[in-house]
């Protein structure tokens, strides 16, 4: 498995666990693998412990890819993310390579990782593109049947499944209280901009809501710059430039809005929290809120929900199709902004009602949605 995590998942990791920097790569990997840090490092785990001989790459934790060059590499030199990869990939020799959200290995780089293995399948949850280079992909892996909807032919088999969760992860909240009415755990990234509207609007109404906040916003040209672009051209061509200056004002107007916003999420948001520590806020938490990505398109079956309900904490999320837990008694959905502050406001007093439905929806989980269920629902790939 070959995937890339968030920089700021990879930077907890090491500030959680700072002895792992002189121990050598195996005893490195062993914590790394089973810190839970997601469903596909636990399902890494799963299939060597079950299956097959499985490894888990992670292209962009430099610390653990030099000591494997260290270690294991002809050539001890490399320096690129991509070299260092098929090194692993020669020194593997994989069956099947089970690649993530990889955009830009897509195309050429899937090409040469070819000559190392029999088959290569991703996995992308979300429709993020309308389109990529599918070039030497066999299996589509998704959580959205929406996803590359328009390449589906592309590809020898497209599988919708739902993420897992691992059961072993409840031994490690036994002993957890809960402190939190409503958190809120997840990324607010240009891709999140209903997330952002929703957050924003709650605190804006005196909710509390106990933010750990992984934000990601870069504005590709400073407003400054694109005014005085806007301010030449008007000069030199002021019929003609109209219409872009329109549009680019209200890109502006937006953006500016959107700083905004984040300024009030930044001021309250505590660090980001991921793996053991992430499902441990979560059952901390009576209930935790996740508004769903912008391009999901009514598709909820993700990787939070699985997450928040499989650690006990009632999710409260858009209405949606959300896989198979169910409104008001395993979850709480809501239409729009209006009336998730009326079911927040009403909740405040109800924290028993939130224990009852977190609990309900963590034996759908245990029942539907572990490790080995995604992996049943997959088996057809390895074969």
């Amino acid at each position: 498995m070959v995937w890339r995590l968030y920089p700021d998942a990879l930077d907890f990791f090491y500030q959680e666990n700072p002895d792992v920097i002189t121990l050598p790569y195996a005893e490195h990997y062993n914590r790394f693998i089973t810190w839970h840090l997601g469903w596909p490092t636990d399902m890494a785990l799963y299939l060597n412990q079950y299956h097959f001989n499985c490894h888990f790459i992670t292209v962009n934790d430099q610390i653990l890819q030099k000591k494997w060059l260290q270690e294991y590499a002809c050539n001890k030199n490399m320096s690129s993310e991509q070299a260092i990869v098929l090194e692993q990939m020669n020194y593997y020799k994989p069956e099947i390579l089970w690649l993530s959200a990889l955009f830009d290995y897509f195309g050429n780089f899937v090409q040469e990782l070819k000559q190392y293995t029999k088959k290569i399948i991703t996995w992308i949850g979300s429709p993020f593109v309308d389109y990529t280079d599918t070039t030497g992909l066999d299996i589509l892996l998704t959580e959205n049947p929406l996803t590359l909807i328009n390449q589906h032919n592309d590809f020898n088999n497209v599988i919708v499944t739902s993420p897992g969760f691992d059961p072993s992860i409840i031994t490690h909240l036994k002993n957890v209280k809960k402190q939190y009415l409503i958190s809120f755990i997840g990324s607010i990234t240009p891709a999140h901009k209903e997330r952002l509207n929703l957050l924003t609007f709650l605190l804006e109404h005196n909710i509390t809501i106990q933010l750990f906040s992984r934000i990601e916003h870069e504005l590709t040209i400073s407003t400054s710059t694109r005014l005085l672009w806007l301010t030449k051209n008007l000069i030199k061509h002021p019929i003609a430039t109209l219409p872009t200056t329109f549009k680019t004002i209200q890109s502006i107007y937006q953006k500016q809005q959107i700083i905004a916003q984040l300024s009030t999420i930044k001021k309250l948001s505590l660090q980001p929290v991921f793996g053991l520590t992430m499902y441990k806020t979560l059952a901390a938490s009576y209930a935790t809120i996740n508004p769903h990505i912008d391009c999901a398109q009514g598709y909820g079956n993700n990787m939070r929900m699985i997450e928040a309900a499989g650690s006990g904490t009632c999710l409260i999320t858009n209405a949606a199709n959300n896989g198979s837990l169910i409104p008001n008694k395993e979850c709480i959905t809501y239409q729009n902004k209006n009336e998730l502050l009326a079911i927040i406001q009403n909740l405040a007093e109800q924290p028993a009602l939130l224990t009852t439905i977190g609990h309900n929806a963590q034996q759908k989980i245990l029942n539907y949605h572990t490790i080995a269920d995604m992996y049943a629902s997959i088996a057809s790939v390895f074969i």
